[in-house]
């Protein structure tokens, strides 16, 4: 047991004997980083004290092997060693080594043994032409090797699976300076989209080709699965969702997908608590039937509440075609607010169709456009009026969302707005004519540096601001306005300084965000605003700064903001929870 505890030790030495360097003259960075890596896996000799003539001229052909490998995948063939040799008897894993170096190669030619395809298909040609920008410059293997590898799995993403890799190899010039590579591909045929292959009891076929919007003969491209199959989680019809080409049975350049679907719990309840800054804790509770029929149907029950707000909702989803894009909803809710000077009970019903502007593949960059009809029944009191309102909106709305990412968004814009009206002609208690507006961009400056900008617009044009109810007069201040003030705090007042809100308002927030690691940003920041009733405007800014943190929850902000305005300068802290698009 001694003897071979001996010889683990003698073995695990053997492995793990580490060869050192010490150059004369460093090479450049990039080359002493690739051999430091190399040597982690290299093992130099066990015992020093007894080593044979033929065991070191076979360490350093090996060794030296190692090293011009290095220089070489970096376009320096011309390097030759001046001296290899080791720096003692007794340190017979440090190496002593000079080079010189050489001019380092160049790219001048590129032969490619293929057909059509890298020319004609526009994803394959631009990777081409990506390569064919490195011409008359630097070799480096990678670049070689990066585009053999890349060709491979774009053909295989554009569906070309019989793609066949012939012989490729770089080509050095005796000068050792100029660099040609040769490459042979043979891709074949494209193959197309046969069917598509459900589980037994999964939901309809019409429904599901409405999700997807699959053309059966359309070319397969791994780009359009992830479509579909992004397409099928934001249903919300499905727990789980895969789709795979059946690559066992292709056949006459025609290929089925096979998709793997797991509906959500026929119920579904969600709860939800948190705390805001402006409005303190808060609860929710939500219940949902995701399909309630073959249709598509759904229903959704929630309730919100708060310290100065509670709410109770329902809606009814009918799709159209499309489900995420296609739709309509039909709303009932009931909302008691208790803040700011605002007391009111408001009472709605209304139905809103979804449809997408032109015809594009279900995905997140998107121009989505809506028209409602809404009844509201609001009594409330604001400042020294009480009131009681039925108002009948007509309206509609344009959205669109482009983002990089929905959770940690790095780039991306957002635009919003909606214009709705009611009529006292039309079942209205007067007219009232309404406005909002929003736009936010999100850009990266550099590779630390982000910039996000918010503007924000309202305008109001009713025959009874004082009927008008307060959920429809325009507030600023707080977190998604202006932060260093109250939550709808700013806003012009009456004689005994009662707030009464406003007719049109406008806003901004500008922001610079640092990126600090992975997890954490700061952030300072400008909000500016003026809101206006009659012959009042109020405006107001602030300015502060920020910490940002990627929870897994999401991102989580922290401000510290210094608010001033023509009627107060205060101090206030902001928590918000949730994306900035």
């Amino acid at each position: 047991m001694k003897f071979w505890a001996w010889s683990c030790l003698f073995l695990t030495s053997l492995a793990v004997a580490q060869v050192n360097i010490q150059w004369l003259k460093p090479p450049p960075s990039e080359i002493k980083n690739n051999i430091d890596i190399a040597l982690k896996t290299y093992s130099g000799f066990a015992d020093c004290e007894s080593i044979s003539p033929l065991e070191l001229a076979q360490q350093r052909q090996s060794l030296g092997t190692l090293l011009l490998d290095s220089f070489h995948a970096f376009g320096y063939f011309d390097t030759q060693f001046i001296t290899l040799e080791r720096v003692s008897l007794t340190q017979c894993n440090d190496w002593s080594a000079s080079v010189l170096i050489g001019e380092r190669a160049k790219l001048v030619a590129i032969n490619v043994e293929t057909d059509s395809v890298l020319h004609d298909d526009p994803v394959i040609a631009k990777r081409y032409q990506a390569l064919t920008q490195h011409v008359g410059k630097p070799f480096s293997q990678k670049l070689y090797t990066g585009f053999k590898d890349d060709i491979y799995s774009l053909a295989i993403a554009r569906g070309y699976f019989d793609i066949a890799m012939g012989q490729s190899q770089i080509v050095v010039a005796q000068n050792n300076r100029d660099i040609t590579l040769r490459y042979g591909f043979e891709f074949g045929d494209r193959y197309v989209i046969d069917a598509l292959e459900l589980p037994a009891n999964t939901i309809n076929q019409a429904l599901l080709n409405n999700i997807i919007e699959l053309e059966l003969g359309e070319p397969y491209a791994l780009e359009r699965i992830n479509e579909m199959r992004s397409a099928l989680n934001r249903s919300g019809y499905f727990a789980t969702v895969q789709i795979r080409p059946d690559l066992a049975n292709r056949r006459d350049g025609k290929i089925n997908l096979i998709a793997s679907l797991t509906e959500k719990p026929k119920h579904q309840v969600e709860y939800g608590i948190g705390f805001s800054t402006d409005i303190g804790p808060r609860a929710s509770v939500a219940w949902k039937r995701a399909r309630l029929n073959d249709s598509g149907h759904s229903i959704r029950l929630s309730s919100k509440v708060s310290a100065p707000e509670q709410q109770i909702s329902a809606t009814y989803k009918v799709p159209l075609a499309n489900p995420n894009r296609e739709y309509i909803n039909y709303q009932l809710g009931l909302e008691r607010t208790d803040f700011n000077d605002r007391e009111a009970l408001s009472l709605s019903l209304g139905a809103t169709r979804f449809f997408p502007v032109g015809h594009f593949h279900d995905r997140l960059n998107d121009w989505h456009a809506s028209i409602f009809t809404r009844y509201t029944y609001s009594d409330f009191t604001q400042a020294d009026v009480n009131a009681n309102t039925k108002l009948w909106y007509l309206g509609g709305s344009l959205h669109y969302l482009q983002t990089d990412d929905m959770l940690f968004p790095s780039t991306g814009e957002r635009h919003d707005l909606t214009l709705e009206t009611a009529q006292n002609s039309l079942l209205s208690d007067f007219t009232v004519y309404r406005l909002t507006a929003q736009t936010k961009w999100l850009r990266p400056l550099s590779s630390d540096w982000t910039w996000l900008g918010i503007w924000r617009a309202g305008w109001m044009d009713t025959d009874d601001f004082a009927r008008t109810p307060s959920e429809q007069r325009f507030y600023l201040g707080g977190d998604q306005s202006i932060r260093g003030f109250g939550y709808k705090d700013i806003a012009p007042r009456d004689a005994s300084g009662a707030l009464l809100g406003g007719e049109q308002s406008v806003s901004t927030q500008q922001e610079l965000i640092y990126q600090i690691n992975d997890s954490w940003g700061i952030a300072g920041f400008f909000d500016a605003a003026q809101i206006s009733y009659n012959a009042q405007s109020l405006s107001a800014s602030s300015v502060g700064l920020g910490a940002i943190w990627r929870s897994p929850l999401g991102p989580v902000r922290l401000y510290a903001a210094r608010g001033s305005s023509t009627a107060e300068s205060t101090w206030r802290l902001h928590i918000l929870l949730g994306p900035v698009l």
